[in-house]
């Protein structure tokens, strides 16, 4: 496979034919971005919060910065009411106090980042800099607004020895929290703003005199450890309960997220989540797809209980994408992946248990046996539970969804269950078939992630559509010939940041001829022969914005391009985080236009029928085996802890913030 650039044109040509045609400009593909009409609370919170890993360039950031510190410095002395005083030391105060400290430090943070912590880029070393100075000049300017006021000269100085004692306690949090720098280190580089700004000060004050420097200088470190120490208790509180009870550093499990995030280095998390896993085999399910005519893959589809997750690159997020191209390189097909039932809990540890895992998937390629046995596809309901079925090959399939209820991943006892009550219920009915396999359609979410677990009203639902379902295929007579084509649109990874992954939208579609018009599924006359043809869309994304899935069928439905349709997502987590730009994730649908998607997905759909050619099917259902895994019980303790610790901070931040200021700002009074 290869991509030919041609102008506005981007085609990716595979085995010599267009398999799919997705025009590009400058880039960017056709389907648009649209900015939903209003943000949750959480989407505001993540692009709030990944400002200072996504600043803009250091030219702006100097500029800002320089500017920012002229006109703080210049209106915090214009209480006095001397003009003259006004421009000289107002101007002095905020190119030497805030401005030329902020790039010193700035500098130095990027340097030693550098070789220590590549976090610290150049452009997010200034941003963050520039963060900590605004904090210091806003809390400059109130201490000497208020003084000319109440014209006490000394609330100016105790507000800048505060404000300097601040910046350097704020830093030194978010430097042991993200950074690799380790305390000391951090502790050296959180007072070099500070410590600059005041040796500044203290030089304009006494005319070019250090008479001030060092009572200046130990006023504000004994300020700086007072605000300091309530955080290092506050790291030991927080610290020894993920300590106890995972086995890890609650810190490098943070900074392995960092990394990851905006360094797309996965080895920290994955050897912080690797300490916690246990071995485990998972279920998992290949379809395959065979041309008749030349005896070569056309098609594959794979499904798992491996969760992939939990975010961008690290642990099993990657493995749809990996495993795609895996495939395409060396069977020269298309492969879709879908998601299994499944939570956060069957994450593989790390990108090398992702390896182990593809490896053992690629050997069961071989062990698949092809037929011609299929069943078309039929739905059973019991309430919102939703099933389509069919048995292609030796296996019964059945594909689960809730839509239009909200749903999240479904716990994999409930899908254990699911197969053990779906077995039972075959030997009971005589149903032919060697193997059985749920496949979640994560089709429907908004703002909320509901889980199915088990014991509830959601999870009994969907057994007894199982149960249901097998119950009706037993009816069903196989199709007297199979046909099958796919076709795919792939998209750039800037999509990622939007909610769709690099393998796009893969639309598979069956066709089954029948020799009984009498059969109670959906179907069609074309050709003197009884036909269905089922579309199984699957797009490369985590989960779907809820009435979307409704949309796309009904399109598909009512253009009479299909008889019987699902949509599915691939659950891919490389769209969680994916970018300095995107710490959240969106669904697909939240922020791509409908319209766009649904004509793309009617254009694969026609692609696919156009592509249509008699096949045999193969199916494989095995297990993945030696494998670690997060586990329910340390993922029930790590949202545990999680959960602990929040309610902690909520107890300690307050009084631990009350009394380092009371503390700072009594030293300071007595000191001044």
């Amino acid at each position: 496979m290869f991509i030919i650039d041609d102008s506005n044109i981007v085609r990716y040509i595979f085995l010599g034919e267009v398999r799919f045609l997705s025009p590009f400009r400058n880039g960017v593909a056709y389907l648009r971005i649209v900015k939903p009409e209003k943000w949750t609370l959480r989407e505001r919170a993540t692009q709030i919060f990944s400002y200072p890993f996504n600043p803009p360039s250091p030219r702006v950031l100097a500029l800002t910065g320089f500017l920012l510190s002229i006109v703080m410095g210049v209106v915090s002395y214009i209480p006095e009411g001397d003009w003259e005083r006004v421009l000289i030391y107002g101007v002095g105060v905020g190119v030497f106090v805030f401005a030329v400290p902020m790039f010193i430090s700035s500098y130095l943070l990027y340097s030693v980042g550098k070789i220590r912590s590549p976090i610290f880029s150049l452009s997010r070393s200034l941003a963050f800099c520039l963060i900590f100075v605004a904090v210091w000049e806003f809390l400059f300017f109130a201490g000497a607004f208020i003084s000319g006021i109440l014209n006490i000269p000394d609330l100016s100085l105790i507000a800048t020895f505060f404000g300097a004692a601040f910046i350097f306690a704020l830093c030194l949090v978010i430097l042991i929290t993200i950074s690799t720098f380790g305390i000391p280190l951090s502790v050296l580089l959180s007072s070099i703003l500070p410590l600059t700004g005041i040796t500044f000060l203290a030089i304009i004050v006494g005319n070019l005199k250090t008479t001030f420097l060092v009572p200046w200088l130990v006023t504000f470190i004994v300020a700086a450890f007072i605000l300091a120490i309530p955080n290092f208790v506050a790291f030991h509180i927080i610290e020894k309960p993920i300590k106890r009870r995972l086995g890890v550093s609650g810190y490098e499990l943070i900074r392995g997220f960092f990394l990851e995030w905006i360094l797309k280095d996965s080895q920290k998390i994955d050897s912080v989540t690797d300490k916690f896993g246990e071995k485990a085999s998972l279920p998992a399910l290949l379809v395959a797809f065979r041309s008749k005519k030349n005896h070569k893959l056309k098609g594959l589809i794979f499904s798992s209980f491996i969760h992939y997750g939990p975010f961008k690159g690290a642990g099993s997020s990657a493995l749809p994408r990996l495993l795609a191209q895996k495939i395409e390189e060396k069977h020269y097909t298309i492969l879709s992946v879908t998601h299994g039932a499944c939570t956060h809990a069957q994450n593989l540890c790390s990108a090398r248990e992702t390896q182990k895992a593809i490896k053992q998937i690629l050997g069961k390629i071989k062990e698949i046996e092809f037929s011609d046995s299929a069943t078309p596809f039929h739905r059973a309901h019991e309430n919102e539970a939703k099933i389509l079925s069919a048995v292609l090959g030796g296996s019964v399939i059945m594909i689960s969804t809730r839509s239009p209820e909200i749903t999240d991943d479904i716990n994999l006892k409930v899908g254990l269950s699911a197969l053990e009550r779906a077995k039972s219920e075959m030997q009971k009915s005589g149903l032919e078939g060697d193997s059985v396999f749920l496949i979640d359609s994560h089709n429907c979410i908004l703002d909320t992630e509901v889980l199915v677990e088990p014991n509830t009203p959601a999870a009994e639902n969907i057994l007894n559509a199982v149960e249901e379902s097998i119950k009706k295929m037993g009816s069903l007579k196989k199709a007297t010939k199979i046909r099958y084509g796919v076709s795919r649109t792939r998209f750039p990874t800037v999509y990622r940041d939007y909610g769709l992954g690099e393998q796009g939208i893969t639309v598979n579609l069956i066709e089954t001829w029948l020799d009984d018009e009498k059969l109670d599924v959906p179907k069609r006359f074309e050709g003197n022969h009884w036909i269905q043809r089922t579309a199984l869309v699957v797009i490369d994304g985590n989960n779907m914005i809820i009435g979307l899935r409704d949309k796309i069928i009904s399109r598909l439905l009512e253009e009479k391009l299909v008889d019987e349709v699902e949509v599915l997502t691939s659950d891919t987590h490389t769209v969680n985080a994916s970018s300095i730009h995107q710490p959240d994730y969106y669904p697909v649908g939240r922020v791509i236009n409908h319209e766009d998607l649904i004509e793309e997905i009617v254009k694969n759909t026609r692609s696919a029928i156009a592509d249509l050619e008699e096949v045999e099917i193969g199916t494989k259902v095995f297990d993945i085996t030696n494998i670690k895994i997060w586990t329910d019980k340390k993922l029930n303790v790590f949202f545990k802890v999680v959960e602990e610790t929040a309610n902690t901070l909520k107890i300690i931040t307050l009084p631990f913030f009350i009394c380092g200021v009371s503390l700072a700002l009594i030293w300071l009074l007595i000191s001044v």
